[in-house]
C-alpha cells in the first residue's frame, strides 16, 4: 500500500496549505505519481492549482469530498498511489479520520504563545483519537515561518517536551518572501527562477525538509 501523508493542524493560518502545496511541487519535480485530497474548507490547494493551469504549468491531481463516507471509500480503494491530504484548520470528523489512517502527519507551527497553546490542545485531541483507534499516533512538527535571526530552538522544544505525540523534524522553514511570491504564479519555491540569496535559501530549506519527510516514509 502506498503511503498517506497528511498536513494537519486544528488552527488555520499556520502555513499548513502553503507547506502542503510546496510538497506537491516537490513530488512533481521528482516524478513521483501522487494524488492530493483537499479537505480544507478554504480550498487553498485547489485555488492555487487553478492558478497553475492559468499560467500554463502542469496541474496537480487534486480531488475533494463532501462526506466522510466518500473519503473512507476512497481510502479503501486507493492503495496504489502516493496520497497527500491537506486537512482543514479545525477539529472535525474529516480530520480525525485522516489522522487515524495517515502513515505520516506533518504539523507546522510558529513561535507565538497562542500557537504553542493550540499545539498543546492538539496533543489532547490526539489522546482521544489514539484511545479510539487503539494505535499510537505520532506527529512530525515543523518549525515554520520562523525569523531568520533565530538560531536556537531550545525555547520552543521546552514548551512541548511533555507532549506525548510530537516529534520535531530537523529542518525548520524560515519566514521568506519567496514562499508568498511563488504562490502568485501557482508555483512552489523549487519552481521559481531566481538567483537571489534569500530565494536560494528558501529552496534549500524546503528541499532539506521534504527530503527528510520522504526518507521517513520510505523507512
Amino acid at each position: 500500500m502506498m503511503p498517506i501523508i497528511s498536513f494537519s493542524h486544528p488552527k488555520g493560518g499556520v502555513g499548513k496549505s502553503t507547506l502542503c502545496f510546496n510538497f506537491l511541487s516537490y513530488l512533481q519535480l521528482k516524478n513521483i505519481d501522487f494524488i492530493c485530497v483537499d479537505l480544507d474548507g478554504q480550498n487553498s490547494i485547489s485555488s492555487l492549482n487553478k492558478i497553475r493551469k492559468i499560467n500554463g504549468l502542469k496541474p496537480f491531481n487534486i480531488i475533494s469530498f463532501k462526506s466522510e463516507s466518500e473519503l473512507i471509500e476512497f481510502i479503501k480503494n486507493n492503495k496504489n498511489k502516493f496520497t497527500v491530504i491537506d486537512t482543514g484548520g479545525f477539529d472535525s470528523g474529516f480530520n480525525r479520520i485522516v489522522i487515524s489512517i495517515s502513515n505520516q502527519i506533518i504539523t507546522p507551527f510558529g513561535d507565538s504563545p497562542l500557537e504553542i497553546l493550540r499545539l498543546r490542545d492538539f496533543d489532547k485531541i490526539l489522546d482521544e483519537i489514539q484511545n479510539q483507534i487503539n494505535e499510537e499516533i505520532k506527529i512530525d512538527l515543523v518549525i515554520n515561518r520562523i525569523s531568520s535571526s533565530i538560531k536556537s530552538f531550545n525555547y520552543l522544544k521546552k514548551q512541548i517536551d511533555d507532549c506525548k505525540h510530537f516529534k520535531l523534524l530537523q529542518f525548520p522553514i524560515r519566514d521568506r518572501v519567496a514562499f508568498k511570491n511563488s504562490l502568485i504564479e501557482g508555483k512552489g519555491v523549487l519552481e521559481i527562477d531566481s538567483k537571489s540569496l534569500s530565494d536560494a535559501n528558501a529552496k534549500s530549506e524546503i528541499e532539506l525538509l521534504f527530503d527528510e519527510i520522504l526518507k521517513q516514509v520510505k523507512e
